[in-house]
Order: C-alpha cells, then structure tokens, then sequence
C-alpha cells in the first residue's frame, strides 16, 4: 500500500511540475518579447497616405480599411463595411473635397468627418482598379466588358477621357502624362495618354521569364514597370524596344519614390535602397513595406505604422498604427454596424497579436470580450481567431512579436495540463479508495 502510494505521489508530482513549466515559460517569453501569438491573417500594416495638411497624414489607408485623424495623437478606424466591402482596396483624395474608395461597387466618397456616401454621378458606378494623380486631377482606370476605360474623377461628376477594346491592367503617372500598361502576348505593353485622353505614345518589349503580373511605377519623370516572375520581382521599364531590368529582389520591390529635394530610393525585400548608382542599403533602419509620395510628402510604411523619408532615410513617425481608436458607428448605416465592429475586431485582435499597445480606454475595447489592465481587450474566441487565411496546419497565422504580452497559447496548454493532472489524481483517489475497501 505504501509502494502505490508513493507512485501516485511521484505522478502528480510530475504531472503538476509539467503545468507549472508551460505557464512559467509562458511568462518568460512574454517578459523577454519572444511569444509568437495568434493573428487571423495579414500582419496590420498602413499602405499608403489619402489625404494630408500641414500637420501630417489625415486619412491613412491601411491593409484593412482606413484611418481617419480626429487629433494630433489619435487615428479614428473606418471600416471597409462602411461602403460594403472587406477587402482591400484603392483610395485618394480630390483636391480640395473628399476622398474616394474604388469599392467593388462604385465610388464612394469619404468626408472630413468620416461619413461615407456614394458618389453621385452613375457612371461611378462598378468596379475599379487604380487611381493615378497629375497635379489636381484625379484619374481612375476601369475595366467593364472587355473594355478599359480611364475616367476623370471629382467631388460631382465622373467622366469618360479614354476608352480601347482590351484589358489594360495596370495604372500610374508622372507629372505630364498617364501610363498604362499590361502583358500581353508574351510582351509588356505600354500606352502614354495625356490628361485630356489624347494618346502619346505606345511601346513594347519582350517579356521576360514568363512573367506573371506587372504593376506600374512612376516617379514625376519616369514610368516604370515592377514585373512578377518565377524568379522574384523585377524593376525596369521599356527603352528601344527592350525590358530593361534596373533592379531585382525576391519577394518585394517598393518605389521608386523622390524624396522632394530629387532623391530616388526603392525598397527591395523590405531594405531601404538610395539611388542612383553608386548605391547602397542605409545602414540600421527598420523594415520598409511601401514608399510613397503625396504632394511633397515622401513617405515609407514600417511595422509600427508610416515614417516621413528624407534624402537621409527615415526621419521620424508620420503615423502609428497604435493610435487607432474604434470606428464611429454613428456613422455607420445601421444594416453594416455590425459588420463593423467585426471587421474593428479582427484588426485590432491582429495589432495586439503583433505586440502593439493600443491607447485606448476600457470603455472604447468594443463589445464581445474582457478588457485587460490598460484597456487593451484581451484576444477571445469572440473576436474570430481561429480564422487565418495564411494557412498554419492549425489554421492560424503565427506572428512573431518584438515585445508582447504573455502567451495566451501557453497559458491554456498550462491549464489544460492541470486539469488533466487534476483529474488524475481524482481518479488515482477513488482507485485508492476501492483498494482500501476491498
């Protein structure tokens, strides 16, 4: 009897050390910044800037949705339910009214305040791809039956300046002149129009390496091409005929973009490169998702939100993704509200899954889950984190984090192991007691 005794006292005490080792080690990688938390997809990143005054960025169009500024510190989330939509999309401003979304319905038009309303002209209504600036005038490409179509676009009116048979793919602008450009046929395609819709120019090369996508670029001189092959990415454009290859990464070319005072830089693989030759990689900056340029603001989004950029790299925050504040559902109609907060949810999940505090108080964490000390709300089944388009083998995305809080995962798997240990010690008593009894 003594002998079994001592067996089952050795069990709960392996079993109850086993429990108490994940919940410790999930309070040390929770303190040394080393978890790696549950995120429903994409990592939360800011793409580009709307709209801008004097202060900074006014409207931010982020990886879902925007971020509309209320005050020097604080960024107001809109959704993209707000004008019917969850996936990423195209924004920008008119000069001197609101701005537009390209939503998969038509365009829509945001105010300063943040109301969301459907442009008023038909013939913003369907699909768009891009749009494309020269000086005030803001360009939008369509395509709707086999036919492209290059629209002028204001706070009243859209009209039609180009129309071709085919499918142009693709967008952008220098100071003078609209480019479009597409694969076809084994080539790159590229069409100039000016502002007025009269055709400039047209060139072709070869493509290379059976390419698969192009996206146009342009600085206020030059259009380029980014091209997507087996092989990575390509930066280039087309000269006599010719693709002529300037840069190359694996995974992500960003840019060109000119800094005002003329200083060309692209990003290749999340590395901020100074141009022209010779060039070199700026020593001990952080990873840079985009650049960018409105007006005379060059910009380049980073994990924690947009920096400005400066003939020397980056020179401080423009915009932090941790000054999001819940969306204004006042300003919402009523049938989207609740696809709202649930778009705010998964995003803001996916933010303090990436490490980031968000400023914010108990009262403004958004219904449907506990709030933790700070006010940031503790991630919860309510707000969908099982889903994960990225695809682990468990169905979620796995983000590492430079400074979080305590692993949840670990926490659960902790008490998961106690209560197992729990149950069998229960077990090993009754066991015990029957023995004893018979």
């Amino acid at each position: 009897m003594r002998s079994l005794r001592r067996q089952w006292a050795v069990r709960r005490e392996r079993c109850l050390r086993f429990s108490f080792t994940l919940a410790a080690a999930a309070l040390v990688c929770g303190a040394r910044g080393a978890t790696r938390a549950l995120a429903h997809g994409p990592v939360p990143t800011a793409l580009s800037i709307v709209d801008e005054d004097a202060a900074g960025p006014t409207l931010v169009r982020l990886n879902s949705g925007l971020a509309r500024r209320e005050s020097a510190d604080v960024y107001r989330y809109v959704c993209p339910a707000a004008w019917g939509d969850e996936v990423v999309l195209p924004a920008a401003r008119i000069v001197g009214g609101p701005a537009v979304v390209a939503g998969g319905r038509g365009l829509f038009l945001i105010d300063p305040a943040g109301r969301v309303t459907t442009h008023p002209d038909p013939n913003a209504a369907g699909s768009s791809i891009d749009f494309a600036v020269i000086g005030e005038q803001l360009f939008v490409l369509r395509i709707a039956r086999g036919v492209t179509e290059v629209l002028e676009v204001d706070a009243t009116r859209v009209r039609r300046i180009f129309s071709e048979s085919g499918n142009w793919t693709t967008i952008a602008a220098t100071s003078d002149a609209i480019g479009l450009q597409r694969l076809h046929e084994s080539r790159i395609e590229q069409l100039r129009i000016a502002p007025d819709g009269t055709v400039i120019d047209r060139v072709s090369a070869p493509e290379p390496d059976d390419s698969i996508l192009v996206l146009a670029r342009a600085t206020s001189r030059e259009l380029y091409a980014v091209l997507t092959t087996p092989a990575g990415r390509e930066l280039g454009r087309i000269e006599s005929g010719r693709w002529v290859r300037l840069e190359a990464a694996s995974a992500s070319i960003a840019g060109p973009v000119e800094t005002p005072d003329g200083e060309p830089f692209v990003a290749l693989d999340s590395e901020l490169i100074q141009l022209p030759e010779p060039r070199g990689a700026l020593e001990g900056l952080v990873p840079v998702s985009c650049l960018g340029r409105l007006g005379s603001l060059a910009y380049a989004c980073t994990r924690d939100g947009l920096s400005v950029l400066s003939s020397s790299g980056l020179s401080g925050p423009l915009f932090e993704l941790s000054s999001l504040q819940p969306p204004d559902l006042a300003l919402v109609d009523e049938a989207q509200s609740e696809a709202c907060q649930v778009q705010w949810q998964h995003f803001r999940f996916d933010l303090l899954a990436l490490g980031l505090t968000l400023n914010e108080s108990p009262a403004q964490g958004g219904a449907g889950g506990a709030t933790g000390a700070g006010g940031a709300k503790a991630p919860s089944a309510a707000d969908g984190g099982e889903a994960d388009p990225a695809g682990d083998a468990d169905g979620c995305a796995s983000v590492g984090v430079g400074s979080s809080p305590p692993s949840t995962p670990l926490f659960a798997l902790g008490a998961f192991g106690a209560a197992v240990c729990a149950r069998r010690i229960r077990s090993g008593q009754r066991r015990r007691s029957i023995e004893q009894a018979t």
